[in-house]
């Protein structure tokens, strides 16, 4: 019975190795497109929404973009969607 109590009690934590095949990546299901920002930022978000399980889309698709990532709270596509 001690065991148990033991076992339970044990602290456990993410970072332990043995969970590693559990995580899932932060963007995953997502598909964001960005609007306002220049070339070489737009570049760098891109590179991070993919390496982090997301689809970057160029364009703002209805019924398909989850999430869209504006420099400025202005422009077509921040119209739209509000």
């Amino acid at each position: 019975m001690l065991s148990e109590v033991t076992f339970l009690l044990r602290y456990i934590s993410a970072k332990d190795g043995k969970w590693e095949e559990f995580k899932c990546p932060i963007f995953l299901g997502c598909s964001v497109c960005v609007t306002g920002f220049g070339s070489a930022e737009r570049n760098r978000i891109q590179k991070l929404i993919t390496k982090f399980g997301g689809v970057y889309s160029g364009a703002m698709k209805i019924d398909y973009t989850t999430h869209l990532v504006v420099h400025k709270p202005e422009g077509m596509y921040f119209l739209k969607r509000q």
